[in-house]
């Protein structure tokens, strides 16, 4: 587990908001969790855990979308949200659970939540299942690419 603390330094020069200074600062909290369990019997050969959590806290008004105030378009579907802005405390959190059956395939399940700058995006919880695969390249692939070099050159 790795802790992660200090303050982000960010030139909004660029920012839509009407700014009074060039310079804006966030605080910075966060943890990435790694773990895993290798029994290597047959039909488990092993689980992974990793899982990353950042808070920011601005020091200033920062641009922020959030989709529950997102407007509906005339076919009944949301549209984009708009920018907002706020001080409002910014998570992100992103959880992977893989499990392998084998050495070479398995199954991942994900789940996150908010997003990282520039933009801040506030999502719903979001949840993915996937296929992983693992593929190893043996010793005399590197051949392919570039000729062993002999001694005697």
């Amino acid at each position: 587990m790795t802790a992660d603390f200090g303050i982000e330094i960010v030139n909004a020069r660029q920012s839509a908001l009407p700014i009074s200074h060039a310079w804006y600062t966030r605080g910075l909290l966060g943890a990435t969790f790694a773990s895993g369990y290798t029994p290597d019997t047959p039909k488990f050969n092993s689980i992974a855990i990793t899982s990353t959590w950042q808070l920011r806290l601005p020091s200033a008004s920062e641009i922020f979308y959030d989709p529950k105030f997102s407007p509906l378009k005339a076919d009944g579907t949301k549209g984009d949200p708009p920018a907002m802005a706020g001080t409002q405390p910014r998570h992100y959190i992103d959880t992977t659970v893989t499990y392998k059956l084998y050495s070479w395939i398995g199954v991942s399940f994900e789940h996150s939540y908010g997003s990282l700058p520039p933009a801040f995006n506030i999502t719903d919880h979001t949840y993915k299942i996937g296929l992983s695969l693992s593929l190893k390249q043996s010793d005399s692939g590197r051949y392919a690419i570039m000729r062993p070099i002999s001694p005697s050159n």
